[in-house]
């Protein structure tokens, strides 16, 4: 999944990615509420999950693009070193409630808690919204490669058998700028 989002955040940019994200998991949290056989919780575990795939596949993508636009200047290491913190707090804020929530043994306070998250990625869609701005998408040039062609391309020159990218090609600089490297050898496959 997160190849398919790579190529929908290249053409659509990150934020309507983010915010779809946040509504599929947010539509199966509250799906979660409603199911009544087995068929139903799976689909609404995969709608969730879906959402959450997504997420992960764009949010840095957004980072990385807000981030260039900062007024303050702020580095993008910052920003990620933000990101992650809030990230860690919220496994910590998350396992303290999540354990009070199991001790309670009671079906309303466990889908209490379903619906408190439901609500609570329902309110980062609004601000995602309304305190966000749309990232600029760069229009296809004519004869331009499309995403994964050029890397085929590129794969297919060093003999490879198989190419993996993990995401569209604005993901690779954030990876790049952090100090992770590309590498021809990864892409190459053993000589014979």
């Amino acid at each position: 999944m997160p190849l398919w989002i790579g190529g929908l955040v290249d053409r659509l940019g990150p934020k309507p990615i983010v915010l779809v994200a946040q509504l599929l998991q947010a539509a199966g949290f509250l799906g979660y509420l409603m199911v009544r056989s087995s068929g139903a919780i799976l689909l609404a575990v995969t709608v969730a999950a879906m959402g959450q795939r997504a997420f992960w596949s764009s949010a840095f993508t957004l980072v990385s693009d807000l981030s260039d636009r900062d007024p303050g200047g702020h580095s993008r290491e910052r920003w990620f070193g933000i990101i992650g913190s809030l990230r860690a707090v919220g496994y910590g804020v998350g396992a303290v409630v999540a354990g009070v929530a199991l001790s309670a043994k009671s079906g309303p306070v466990y889908r209490g808690a379903i619906g408190t998250c439901a609500c609570l990625l329902l309110v980062a869609a609004l601000l995602l919204v309304r305190g966000v701005p749309r990232s600029v998408v760069r229009p296809a040039r004519a004869g331009h490669k499309g995403a994964g062609e050029a890397e085929s391309e590129h794969a297919a020159r060093l003999g490879s058998l198989r190419v993996t990218v993990h995401s569209g090609r604005r993901a690779v600089p954030v990876y790049e700028r952090l100090g992770f490297e590309s590498s021809r050898r990864l892409l190459s496959r053993p000589p014979d």
